[in-house]
């Protein structure tokens, strides 16, 4: 693995900025990455019931699409907890199943 100087990885950095200020697009999209990070998932708070029943996990789905229309919780977040809502319904499936 090479080291780099300080030195080279300011030039390095000032190149790359140029260049973006120039208008190339990968070089935009390199500061741009550096400048606004890609967001990263972080806990959510929502009231949900106890999931026992396939009904609870109707219950625990109507109260995220709530919490979404009110403005607690942002439409991509609620996705994520809708996919875990189904993959719990679907084992309560197979298990209801099996029994």
């Amino acid at each position: 693995m090479l080291r780099r100087s300080h030195g080279e990885a300011e030039a390095i950095t000032r190149i790359c900025i140029d260049k973006a200020l120039e208008g190339d697009a990968t070089a935009i999209r390199l500061c741009l990455e550096r400048l606004v990070p890609v967001r990263k998932s972080r806990p959510v708070t929502i009231k949900l019931p106890t999931i026992e029943t396939p009904e609870d996990v109707l219950a625990a789905m109507q109260a995220v699409v709530q919490s979404v229309a009110v403005g607690d919780t942002a439409p991509d977040d609620a996705q994520a907890i809708m996919g875990l809502l189904e993959q719990t319904r679907r084992a309560q499936e197979l298990v209801d199943i099996e029994s």
